[in-house]
């Protein structure tokens, strides 16, 4: 059996494994319309 199903364990691109602090700071919802969300919108762009 071959399981292609690596939707919970996907490797992380180096890049983006970079970022994870910036973004693990930024914990609100970017769509939000408060000082947190505008502050993670500008964070995931």
């Amino acid at each position: 059996m071959i399981y292609l199903d690596n939707s919970a364990t996907t490797p992380l691109l180096p890049s983006l494994r970079n970022q994870l602090p910036k973004l693990a700071a930024q914990f609100a919802n970017p769509s939000s319309l408060h000082i947190w969300g505008f502050e993670a919108e500008k964070a995931v762009d």
